[in-house]
Protein backbone atom coordinates (compact mmCIF):
# COMPACT_ATOMS: atom_id res chain seq x y z
CA UNK A 1 0.00 0.00 0.00
CA UNK A 2 1.31 3.60 -1.05
CA UNK A 3 0.34 6.76 0.32
CA UNK A 4 -1.64 8.97 -1.24
CA UNK A 5 -2.34 12.96 -0.46
CA UNK A 6 -6.29 11.59 -0.35
CA UNK A 7 -6.44 9.29 2.57
CA UNK A 8 -5.09 12.31 5.10
CA UNK A 9 -2.42 10.19 6.00
CA UNK A 10 1.24 12.08 6.69
CA UNK A 11 3.61 10.56 4.17
CA UNK A 12 6.46 8.73 4.99
CA UNK A 13 9.56 10.03 5.17
CA UNK A 14 12.55 7.87 3.76
CA UNK A 15 15.07 10.31 5.05
CA UNK A 16 14.25 10.74 8.72
CA UNK A 17 16.56 8.25 10.16
CA UNK A 18 19.54 10.02 8.13
CA UNK A 19 18.56 12.86 9.51
CA UNK A 20 18.18 11.52 13.03
CA UNK A 21 21.85 10.08 12.82
CA UNK A 22 22.98 13.63 11.51
CA UNK A 23 21.80 15.72 14.00
CA UNK A 24 23.19 13.59 16.76
CA UNK A 25 26.17 13.49 15.28
CA UNK A 26 26.83 16.80 15.11
CA UNK A 27 25.72 17.26 18.29
CA UNK A 28 28.10 14.80 19.34
CA UNK A 29 30.86 16.90 17.55
CA UNK A 30 29.94 19.93 18.84
CA UNK A 31 30.23 18.65 22.50
CA UNK A 32 33.74 17.20 22.21
CA UNK A 33 34.58 20.38 20.09
CA UNK A 34 35.96 18.65 16.91
CA UNK A 35 35.46 20.74 14.22
CA UNK A 36 35.25 19.77 10.41
CA UNK A 37 34.30 15.93 10.82
CA UNK A 38 31.41 14.00 8.61
CA UNK A 39 29.65 10.98 9.07
CA UNK A 40 31.26 9.17 6.28
CA UNK A 41 34.94 10.10 8.19
CA UNK A 42 34.20 7.99 10.68
CA UNK A 43 33.22 5.37 8.13
CA UNK A 44 36.43 5.64 6.44
CA UNK A 45 38.62 5.80 9.48
CA UNK A 46 36.82 2.48 10.40
CA UNK A 47 37.24 0.64 7.28
CA UNK A 48 40.75 2.07 7.44
CA UNK A 49 41.58 0.51 10.96
CA UNK A 50 40.21 -2.78 10.35
CA UNK A 51 42.76 -3.12 6.93
CA UNK A 52 45.49 -1.97 9.88
CA UNK A 53 44.61 -5.03 12.46
CA UNK A 54 44.53 -7.34 9.40
CA UNK A 55 40.98 -8.00 9.46
CA UNK A 56 39.56 -9.81 6.37
CA UNK A 57 38.40 -7.79 3.65
CA UNK A 58 35.59 -9.53 2.67
CA UNK A 59 34.50 -9.14 6.59
CA UNK A 60 35.35 -5.76 6.34
CA UNK A 61 33.04 -5.44 3.40
CA UNK A 62 29.92 -6.82 5.27
CA UNK A 63 30.52 -4.58 8.05
CA UNK A 64 30.95 -1.41 6.20
CA UNK A 65 27.40 -3.04 4.10
CA UNK A 66 29.42 -3.69 0.34
CA UNK A 67 28.03 -6.22 -2.08
CA UNK A 68 31.59 -5.75 -3.59
CA UNK A 69 34.79 -6.00 -1.91
CA UNK A 70 36.41 -4.10 -4.32
CA UNK A 71 34.37 -1.18 -2.91
CA UNK A 72 35.96 -2.00 0.10
CA UNK A 73 39.84 -2.45 -0.98
CA UNK A 74 39.06 0.90 -3.22
CA UNK A 75 37.74 3.64 -1.13
CA UNK A 76 37.72 3.00 2.81
CA UNK A 77 41.32 1.07 3.31
CA UNK A 78 43.99 3.80 2.84
CA UNK A 79 47.07 2.86 4.81
CA UNK A 80 48.44 5.63 7.03
CA UNK A 81 51.97 6.42 6.43
CA UNK A 82 53.06 4.81 9.41
CA UNK A 83 51.59 1.72 8.03
CA UNK A 84 53.80 1.80 5.46
CA UNK A 85 57.32 2.98 7.54
CA UNK A 86 56.49 0.20 9.51
CA UNK A 87 56.22 -2.56 6.89
CA UNK A 88 59.67 -0.51 5.32
CA UNK A 89 61.22 -1.11 9.08
CA UNK A 90 60.12 -4.86 8.66
CA UNK A 91 61.28 -4.99 5.36
CA UNK A 92 64.36 -3.83 5.98
CA UNK A 93 65.06 -6.00 9.01
CA UNK A 94 64.43 -9.08 6.77
CA UNK A 95 66.53 -7.78 4.05
CA UNK A 96 69.06 -7.13 6.96
CA UNK A 97 69.45 -10.53 8.30
CA UNK A 98 69.96 -12.47 4.94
Amino acid sequence: MSWSADRGATPPVPSASAYYINRKFRRALKRSEIEKCKLHDIRSTVGTRLAEVDVNQAITAKFLGHNDIATTAKYYQKIRREVLRATLEKLNAATDTM
